[in-house]
């Protein structure tokens, strides 16, 4: 059985994951924003063994706690390496977006899955799909709990509507068909996107 836990954190109010196996505690963070303190004392409260930090895509909104918390837990991030050109200059596009002074452990810390070549991974008896999702950004991927009906969907899609692509690096075509792959997963699975409230695919049906 698993279970997930949300923190929505930072300025732009981006929902973060805990996500981990009840039996052998294993865990996952998805998607850590900007306070890997508050995510730290959470893992460390519920006595979470961090397998693996995963990131839905490449914006630094959804990846600045990342770094810090791959130093303080010895553990690995996956990316997909189409948004790696995002993970290298996540400091320069915080300061652009928020202003604020953040240390350059985007320069030094290094991806260490690419979550492009990857189809799954398991958290001790849980499966998690990892589901290519192009659009809003080249390398946006999404992950599937098959036993939980779980869909972590990152900046694809939200209650109010799909994701931007108003970026250079943006793609409505390739979006729309993300989206096509996602509405054929099975029903009443959950949605728990990147920002926003959670809500049930058939919705969009």
């Amino acid at each position: 059985m698993a279970s997930y836990q949300q923190l929505t954190l930072g300025d732009l109010e981006t929902n973060c994951y805990l996500v981990w196996d009840e039996d052998s505690r294993e865990a996952m963070v998805i998607d850590p924003a900007d306070s890997a303190e508050i995510i730290s004392e959470q893992l460390l409260t519920q006595n979470l063994k961090l397998k693996l930090i995963c990131l839905t895509h490449g914006h630094f909104d959804h990846l600045m706690a990342a770094a810090e918390l791959k130093l303080n837990f010895k553990t690995k991030i996956g990316l997909n390496s189409k948004d790696e050109f995002l993970w290298k200059r996540q400091t320069n596009s915080a300061k652009h977006f928020t202003g604020g002074n953040f240390l350059k452990l985007g320069e030094i810390i290094k991806i260490n899955i690419d979550l492009g070549h990857s189809k799954s991974f398991t958290l001790g008896k849980e499966s998690v799909e990892v589901i290519g999702c192009p659009g809003h950004t080249p390398g946006s991927v999404a992950f599937y709990l098959p036993a939980q009906k779980w869909l972590f969907s990152g900046d694809l899609i939200f209650f109010e509507g799909l994701g931007a692509t108003n970026y250079s690096y943006g793609d409505a075509v390739a979006l729309k068909k993300s989206v096509e792959t996602i509405v054929k997963l099975p029903s009443k699975t959950l949605v728990l996107p990147g920002h926003g409230r959670s809500f049930y695919l058939d919705s969009l049906r």
